[in-house]
């Protein structure tokens, strides 16, 4: 079975060790074996826009260190593999378009949030399946868009949440200390807004690609997060920090090597080192396993 990645972080593992991610844990549920490189090939890479109308080329890094390109689109037109023997394609992508930092601004507009996530996760998303669907035309060749989650909550330990936020340079202290609940409250809805909302927009460019199509070839999985496993909550699918306020995932090390090779940006750097927070956990990871498997089966 041939398997390939198009997409960003999430996609990506962002992380993981090889064996956590989910695409792996996927494929050899599917087929008894681990995969190899060849058989299961990630072009899906971290910071990883859609990319509608961007003109700028780069050659891809090493899939940790966050950079916007290749862009989704270009990850798609540059693959030079037989299409035909592709059978399983997964695929994400849209929140790094709207900037994913902008959910923990307390002073973003709630309309505006609600127009940035219909344009990237359903407008950017339609463009990028028919980029897809164009170039990968064998209706056997599966499908599967995964969905996003909400990444703070309510649960989430709110001393800890200025922190989690400041390290993406979004800083809070002061303005928490002055209107304390308000802030955070603000910051939540946002992100049960986007997870809410990035559901049923992408949901809704899979359903009307297929339609365009005919059949059904294009699955939407979407893992079950709850408010409850929100980054810092007590039951987290997702990796936050320490209490030192450093990386909690396994590949923390190797990247911050990664980080130093690549990453030219000393102010990036710093982010590149804390890539990690806001992604699926070892735990989230199995959950994206599952609901890419479910949408597998047989309608």
């Amino acid at each position: 079975m041939k398997m390939i990645t198009f997409g960003d972080s999430v996609v990506w593992g962002q992380g993981l060790l090889p064996q956590q991610k989910f695409c792996h844990m996927a494929y050899k549920v599917l087929t008894g074996e681990d995969p190899t490189d060849d058989t299961l090939q990630a072009l899906a890479h971290s910071g990883a826009v859609i990319g509608v109308g961007a003109t700028i080329e780069k050659a891809a890094l090493n899939g940790e260190v966050p950079d916007s390109y290749p862009t989704i689109l270009q990850q798609c037109a540059g693959y030079t593999g037989a299409v035909e023997d592709v059978d399983i394609i997964v695929l994400d992508g849209g929140i790094n378009d709207m900037n994913s930092f902008i959910l923990s601004n307390p002073f973003l507009d709630t309309d505006d949030l609600r127009e940035k996530i219909v344009k990237h996760l359903y407008g950017d998303m339609l463009a990028l399946l028919d980029a897809v669907t164009a170039k990968f035309t064998d209706p056997r060749t599966r499908i599967v868009v995964t969905g996003y989650y909400q990444i703070l909550s309510k649960y989430s330990d709110r001393l800890r949440v200025p922190h989690f936020v400041g390290l993406h340079g979004i800083h809070l202290e002061d303005i928490v200390l002055e209107l304390g609940d308000l802030v955070l409250d603000k910051i939540f809805s946002h992100h049960a807004l986007f997870a809410e909302q990035s559901a049923i927009n992408l949901r809704r460019a899979v359903d009307e690609t297929n339609a365009r199509l005919g059949g059904n070839r294009i699955r939407f999985a979407l893992a079950p997060f709850a408010p409850e496993n929100a980054a810092l909550a007590p039951d987290s699918w997702i990796f936050g920090v320490d209490a030192d306020l450093q990386p909690e995932d396994p590949f923390a090390a190797a990247r911050h090597a990664l980080c130093e090779r690549d990453e030219t940006d000393i102010i990036r750097r710093g982010t590149c080192n804390l890539a990690s927070i806001g992604h699926p956990n070892v735990i989230g990871a199995q959950k994206f396993a599952e609901a890419i498997l479910d949408a597998l089966k047989p309608i």
